[in-house]
């Protein structure tokens, strides 16, 4: 397979911004949310957190928001990861969930989303808040995060081609982070 860099101007509402040189597609306050008229928008959380005990835990919550037919005012699913790893005993835990429409709520505007299972909301400047129960009535964490560093725009500029031609995506992450919270196990 052949893999070649498309130089097509990006159908995105956000124009580039030049950092020091290098073209931005993306702005991380006005992008981290969901887009009307994409199939899917994706955001997640990874962490590795330490109790007051000194046990160290691990882990995910992801929330995808499908949108096969890329309709700007339907969102028909949303796809919720929960994974939950304990690295002092050695357990883990994961679910995944698809909810279809009228289980979940979404917002075009910011980052909101809530499923019955799980929630993340809030924004890259202030605090994002998220919360997840764990598969089986394992238990549930809840967490306040702040970003602490730089975002990373991936590729340099945010956006790059994906899988094919047809495909772009934006992508930004924010490794700097602190988080406080609360897991309650079983």
């Amino acid at each position: 397979m052949d893999l070649k860099f498309v130089a097509a101007t990006p159908e995105h509402p956000i124009k580039a911004k030049a950092v020091l040189g290098v073209p931005k597609f993306l702005d991380y306050d006005k992008d981290l949310r969901i887009h009307p008229g994409f199939h899917s928008d994706s955001n997640f959380v990874v962490t590795n957190m330490k109790g007051d005990d000194d046990r160290e835990f691990n882990f995910l919550i992801h929330h995808n928001v499908v949108n096969p037919a890329k309709d700007p005012n339907d969102y028909p699913l949303v796809l919720s990861i929960i994974s939950f790893t304990d690295k002092t005993n050695g357990w883990y835990t994961h679910k995944e969930t698809v909810y279809e429409k009228g289980q979940f709520s979404v917002s075009t505007e910011k980052l909101d989303i809530r499923c019955p299972t799980s929630g993340i909301s809030g924004s890259l400047n202030g605090q994002l808040h998220l919360w997840g129960d764990l598969p089986e009535g394992a238990g549930r964490v809840e967490v306040t995060i702040k970003r602490t560093g730089p975002v990373l725009h991936n590729c340099a500029t945010g956006l790059f081609p994906f899988l094919s031609d047809a495909v772009q995506v934006w992508q930004f992450s924010a490794p700097y982070l602190t988080a406080t919270g609360s897991l309650i196990l079983n």
